[in-house]
């Protein structure tokens, strides 16, 4: 099997044909990609952006020439990347935002500009929508643009060869905590300071080994922890926004020639919280089934993704209200979504005060509104990173996926012990958590 013949699956390129553009304002903001792959596919590529850069027109000082192709090729893979992500592409519009070499990663206004317009005007290759505000400075009181845009059907087939050879850059501080500022403000912090080195040089071992591996929207990982060390510290990778949903994308992917499988903890939340809190653990596969005798004339797979989202968000909400207002946003979307039956929503909702006690009784000292969803996710992270670096030692490519594991479907059972073992080790406990395993 050829590179060529391993990016463009059967699967993988039905699915981007069939695939509209997003639904939602969702959008992934430019970052500064480059292009990984071998003879055949660079010269694809070089062909693609030879035949942009002319139908463009290239700068007419020779000196400018290099720096205008290096745009062109960040933006193009850009399309790549938002295409196998199902989000709109965001793009800084102002010209003195051009100014910051880290929010626009050394793209420069007058060429990046003059390639966006071709695209949409002349070339009609790509969608516009201007003007969406920046989701990470809501402060900046419409201030801060990005303008949203998505490859055409025809766009979209130029850029199928390409989906596995977007690369971020494997460098910088992999560690950072989010703070939260006035008016929802995020403010990110590295951490440099010796408290962080076993993370930064479990990191290191772990994108040392991935650097070698293929796989879509190739990046480090990272550890993001949310106000302080004792919350957050998910791993993320860039590659956690391909679709799986709506969009049913990540199924069709592949890690090194071969299929990629999910490997995931059963309602984990839920299940680390009656470890940390209840005296007794329910002799259940999953024990969202104890909250779904709220519901009694449903099937419990018919509800079970609503009763996640329900307790998901009630463990991590802060107060009633915020939890109810999450609630209520989590049925709005999925009427949006037409995922779910409209009756099941209906009843689903009326149902809330029955759900809420259900959980009461079932689980009375788990706490509420104190965020807990916040402390099991530092949980969640440091169990990963063991599951990650036993993998390395063992030369199986793992990649992070909230509280789940991407792995080849060839180590999938392997991966189920480390998961469980690691679980079980982190929480003290000599339970073992369900996994189950999504293709």
């Amino acid at each position: 099997m050829s590179d060529v013949d391993f990016i463009l699956t059967y699967e993988t390129e039905h699915i981007l044909r069939k695939a509209t553009k997003p639904h939602t304002d969702n959008f992934m903001v430019i970052e500064p990609f480059k292009a990984i792959m071998d003879k055949e596919l660079q010269e694809q590529f070089n062909w693609l952006i030879q035949g942009l850069g002319e139908d463009i027109g290239y700068p007419s000082r020779p000196s400018d020439k290099k720096p205008f192709i290096e745009d062109l090729k960040s933006i193009i893979l850009g399309f790549v990347a938002c295409m196998s992500k199902n989000q709109w592409l965001g793009v800084y519009g102002g010209k003195d935002f051009y100014t910051n070499q880290d929010m626009t990663f050394g793209l420069s206004y007058t060429y990046t500009q003059r390639i966006l317009k071709f695209l949409t005007y002349d070339l009609k290759a790509i969608e516009f929508v201007p003007g969406a505000l920046d989701r990470s400075d809501s402060s900046s009181n419409g201030q801060t643009r990005i303008n949203k845009y998505w490859p055409t059907e025809s766009f979209v087939a130029d850029l199928m060869p390409f989906i596995y050879c977007v690369e971020l850059p494997f460098t910088g501080n992999f560690v950072c905590i989010n703070y939260k500022e006035g008016n929802k403000k995020t403010r990110q912090c590295r951490l440099r300071n010796k408290a962080f080195k076993q993370d930064r040089d479990n990191l290191k071992i772990i994108n040392n080994y991935l650097k070698k591996q293929l796989y879509p929207i190739k990046s480090p990982i990272r550890r993001i922890y949310t106000n302080d060390i004792e919350h957050g510290g998910r791993l993320y990778g860039a590659f956690q926004g391909i679709p799986a949903n709506r969009v049913k994308l990540r199924q069709t992917l592949m890690i090194n020639a071969s299929k990629m499988m999910e490997v995931d903890f059963k309602a984990n939340h839920l299940t680390m919280a009656i470890i940390l809190h209840e005296k007794e653990y329910p002799d259940l596969d999953d024990p969202l089934k104890l909250i779904a005798k709220a519901m009694p004339s449903y099937e419990f797979n018919e509800i079970r993704g609503l009763l996640k989202g329900f307790v998901v968000r009630l463990i991590n909400g802060s107060s009633e209200s915020s939890f109810k207002r999450s609630f209520n946003r989590m049925l709005e979307i999925e009427r949006y979504e037409n995922c779910i039956d409209e009756s099941i929503l209906f009843d689903f909702e009326f149902a809330f005060e029955d759900l809420l006690a259900a959980f009461k009784n079932s689980f009375p000292n788990i706490p509420l509104y104190e965020k807990l969803g916040n402390k099991l996710q530092k949980l969640e992270g440091d169990i990963l990173m063991q599951v990650l670096l036993e993998g390395v030692s063992k030369d199986i490519p793992i990649l992070p996926l909230h509280d789940a594991a991407l792995c080849e479907e060839r180590h999938v059972e392997e991966v189920k012990g480390m998961m469980k073992r690691h679980w079980s080790n982190i929480l003290e406990t000599e339970h073992q958590p369900f996994v189950e395993v999504k293709s």
